[in-house]
């Protein structure tokens, strides 16, 4: 597992994000950013930072799955090369989820 903090010019944290690596497949979990934060690319830093470190774990696939609560998050995901696509681990098809993923260079 690996864990990124966003920070602001204060040192504050302003947001968060998480990825779960097993083997060649990983998985982002729980990003979240203060309403403040948004709109500054800090989603995108964190996700690219995440990516990095998974790649350097092994990981070869990312895997996200977000709700309608998170709908203005999708066109960013989809801005750093995440399609959509089935349900993967143990997670059922349920009809608002939506899972996504991202192959990785090795």
């Amino acid at each position: 597992m690996a864990f990124a903090v966003a920070r602001d010019a204060g040192h504050h944290a302003v947001g968060c994000a998480a990825v779960v690596v097993d083997g060649p497949q990983g998985e982002l979990k729980g990003m979240d950013l203060r309403p403040a934060a948004r709109g500054q690319g800090l989603a995108q830093q964190l996700l690219q930072v995440l990516e990095t470190v998974a790649t350097r774990m092994g990981c070869r696939h990312l895997w996200l799955e977000t709700g309608p609560y998170q709908a203005e998050a999708l066109p960013g995901v989809e801005d750093q090369g995440f399609v959509r696509r089935g349900p993967f681990g143990s997670d059922p098809d349920h009809p608002p989820s939506v899972f996504m993923e991202k192959r990785l260079a090795p």
